[in-house]
């Protein structure tokens, strides 16, 4: 579990407003990614949350050396998943 804040620079409230909205664009730019706190259900996150170790395991199994398919630890969803 990541605490003390760990995720505290990835993430911003979903139900802010247009400075939320900013905060949010400014972070997915900074790095490529941003969890929205509050935008999910605790259900839904603890789903998502299991089809990415799902997801990750399959990854694992496919391309043990972690060689990737976009460079080496990257990886196309599409690609993955056969849908182009």
């Amino acid at each position: 579990s990541l605490g003390g804040g760990a995720l505290e620079p990835f993430s911003a409230l979903a139900s802010t407003g247009a400075a939320g909205v900013e905060l949010a664009a400014k972070i997915f730019r900074k790095h490529g990614f941003v969890l929205l706190r509050g935008a999910l259900s605790q259900n839904a996150a603890q789903a998502v949350l299991e089809t990415c170790w799902r997801l990750h395991e399959s990854v694992e199994v496919a391309d043990p050396l972690g060689q990737g398919n976009r460079n080496p630890g990257r990886y196309s969803l599409g690609a993955l998943a056969g849908s182009g």
